[in-house]
């Protein structure tokens, strides 16, 4: 059997298995696992937006007013922090909830890059928190952690989905 033959029956096998039921079922459920996973990413930008905006609020609001109200052990670290650091934080949120509201491959981007930064600031929090345990283990060590890399991964794929986006109506144009 020579290299065309065997090419041929390749060819021949790869069509009838793409045109096999299990392959249509399989192609359904790789369909269905993308759209889910585009939902879900879209859902963790939201939670994400919604978890920097009241994280920063209640701070700011804590320090603006010195309630003293986050007088737990483990708030102690952010006494020493300055307020405009959770403005900043705040206005990332800010900046992330219109990024996800502006309708454009820009703003998508922008959404990813803000995802990205805020991993970061959730990364810098655990480095927080995890410096001033002093002797107590929290769950927010471990909470914001993983937190910090679902939003950087997020972000990621985000930025690539975008990029991948713009490529193809480029091409298209």
């Amino acid at each position: 059997m020579d290299i065309k033959q065997t090419l041929l029956r390749m060819f021949l096998f790869n069509k009838w298995l793409c045109n096999s039921e299990s392959a249509r079922k399989t192609s359904k459920i790789l369909a269905k696992f993308k759209r889910y996973l585009a939902i879900s990413i879209t859902f963790a930008e939201a939670v994400n937006a919604l978890f920097i905006l009241s994280f920063s609020l209640v701070f700011i609001y804590n320090k603006a007013f010195d309630t003293g109200g986050l007088a737990m052990p483990s708030y102690r670290v952010f006494d020493s922090v300055s307020i405009w650091w959770f403005v900043g934080f705040f206005v990332l949120g800010v900046l992330q909830v219109i990024a996800m509201l502006v309708p454009s491959l820009r703003a998508v981007k922008a959404s990813g890059l803000c995802q990205i930064a805020s991993s970061l600031a959730w990364g810098v929090i655990t480095g927080a928190y995890y410096a001033a345990q002093h002797g107590m283990i929290t769950p927010a060590t471990v909470i914001f952690s993983i937190w910090a890399a679902a939003m950087f991964f997020t972000g990621n794929k985000i930025i690539k989905r975008a990029i991948l986006k713009e490529r193809v109506t480029t091409k298209e144009a």
